[in-house]
C-alpha cells in the first residue's frame, strides 16, 4: 500500500511553487514612488524619460501646470529625475575635463615640437 503521507508531501512540495506563481502573477502590481516609496496615483505621477522610475509629481517638485505639460503625449520636452540630472551634470563635468586635458596635451605637443626646431 502506498504511503499517503509521503505522497501528500511530495504533491505539496511540487505544487506549492506553481500555485504561488499563479497567484502572484495574477495580482495587480502596485507601482511605488522612487523617492518616497509610497504607492503612486496615476493622475499625479511622472515617469523619468531616462531611467524609467515613477515619481509623485510632488516628490519631483513639479507644479500642476508642469505635470500637465509633461503628460502631453506629443511633448518635445524630456523629464529627467534628480538622480539622472545629477548623472548628466557629472557627465558634463567629465566631458569638460577631457576637453581641457586634450587642449593641455596639444599645448605640450606644440611646445615640445618647437624645442626641436
Amino acid at each position: 500500500m502506498k504511503n499517503v503521507r509521503n505522497s501528500w508531501c511530495v504533491d505539496v512540495l511540487f505544487c506549492a511553487p506553481i500555485i504561488s506563481l499563479l497567484i502572484f502573477n495574477n495580482m495587480p502590481t502596485i507601482n511605488k514612488c522612487f523617492i518616497c516609496n509610497n504607492a503612486l496615483d496615476s493622475d499625479r505621477e511622472i515617469k523619468c524619460d531616462k531611467c524609467g522610475n515613477h515619481i509623485h509629481s510632488t516628490c519631483a517638485g513639479l507644479s500642476q501646470s508642469e505635470l500637465k505639460c509633461f503628460s502631453n503625449k506629443n511633448r518635445k520636452l524630456a523629464y529627467h529625475c534628480d538622480e539622472c540630472n545629477k548623472e548628466n551634470s557629472e557627465i558634463s563635468e567629465i566631458k569638460q575635463l577631457i576637453l581641457s586635458l586634450k587642449a593641455e596635451i596639444d599645448e605640450l605637443k606644440s611646445a615640445r615640437s618647437l624645442e626641436y626646431i
